[in-house]
């Protein structure tokens, strides 16, 4: 799909944001983009079997959950739903989602995770017309602006910013993603900066405000995902 470098960074669709990185996106950013948008609905989840299935989507994106931890969670994340008398993950649409889930792969689901979610939050918002729905989309468009940054203008790593002060950069971007503390990422850039760098942009998202996920384009970058 055509996109301009202005409508990306405007657009509130997130359909037409991930039209357009069809093909680039890794099946891993694409599994994040899933859970990112439903870890945004965390709280309507009423068992903890649905939390614990929640954040291993995460883990799995990074091959962290074995094939029988995965089997297990899913397992139970389906009995919970249906014993809730809420299938909020489990509704006719979403099982029709997974039965195809193999034939038209993750882009396919992240497309359909957006619009499920989007609709339980207007669900969760009371039915107050297309507000709901409309917040949604805009805040799933920042989550792919936040995964994928600009890709019109991608960010160049310099190799030299990994090798000063004996690797500090590289093992800070470790930990930040591995125990998602996220709010260390202005410490991040105050390193960066002291190891030469000077991109504007990647400064910016390292000492903006928003809420970062796994899978963060500026970690990722640094950390080679």
């Amino acid at each position: 799909m055509a996109l301009t470098e202005s409508e990306w960074l405007s657009g509130t669709n997130p359909r037409d944001l991930l039209r357009y990185v069809r093909g680039k996106a890794s099946d891993r950013k694409l599994r994040l983009f899933g859970h990112a948008c439903w870890h945004r609905l965390r709280h309507l989840l009423k068992d903890h079997r649905l939390e614990r299935f929640l954040d291993l989507i995460a883990l799995s994106a990074d091959d962290r959950v074995s094939p029988e931890e995965g089997a297990a969670a899913q397992a139970a994340a389906a009995e919970a739903a249906g014993l809730s008398g809420e299938p909020a993950l489990s509704t006719e649409r979403e099982r029709e989602a997974s039965r195809h889930l193999t034939r038209w792969g993750l882009h396919w689901m992240a497309m359909e995770t957006a619009r499920a979610s989007a609709w339980a939050a207007q669900k969760a918002a009371g039915w107050i017309g297309d507000w709901a729905v409309a917040a949604e989309m805009k805040a799933q468009c920042d989550l792919l602006r936040e995964l994928f940054g600009n890709p019109f203008r991608p960010t160049t790593m310099d190799p030299s910013w990994l090798t000063w002060n004996g690797g500090t950069i590289g093992k800070l971007a470790r930990v930040i993603y591995d125990e998602r503390r996220f709010a260390d990422l202005p410490i991040l850039a105050d390193a960066l900066e002291e190891a030469g760098c000077g991109d504007v942009d990647l400064l910016a998202h390292c000492r903006g405000q928003a809420d970062h996920v796994p899978g963060c384009w500026a970690v990722d970058l640094l950390l080679g995902q």
